[in-house]
């Protein structure tokens, strides 16, 4: 089992979560999107989940609807984190992906 620092949560150390997809709605220039995808690459390396980067400068009505509200963080279709990346309620969504998958 792995220990994630400062959340006590476990999860085995050979999970792998290759079937469950975490977003991050983002644009460019934005610091917070920057820090989030650091943290959200970090945690991809540890728990192998797809990772999908979704641009919203690129899309007028996701502009239109988020504008400044980002980053936004998905797991599985369900919003999860807003403007930071929490990383225990990450690993609790991450889990009960993996369940609802039967991963």
């Amino acid at each position: 089992m792995n220990f994630w620092p400062g959340h006590g949560l476990f999860l085995p150390a050979k999970t792998k979560l290759a079937g469950v997809v975490v977003e991050i709605y983002s644009k460019p220039d934005c610091h917070l999107c920057d820090e989030a995808k650091v943290a959200l690459v970090k945690m991809q390396r540890h728990y192998g989940f797809q990772l999908r980067e979704v641009n919203i400068a690129g899309d007028p009505a996701l502009l239109a609807e988020y504008g400044t509200r980002i980053p936004l963080i998905w797991v599985d279709g369900h919003l999860v984190c807003k403007y930071f990346v929490d990383e225990a309620a990450m690993v609790k969504r991450l889990k009960l992906s993996a369940a609802e998958k039967q991963i």
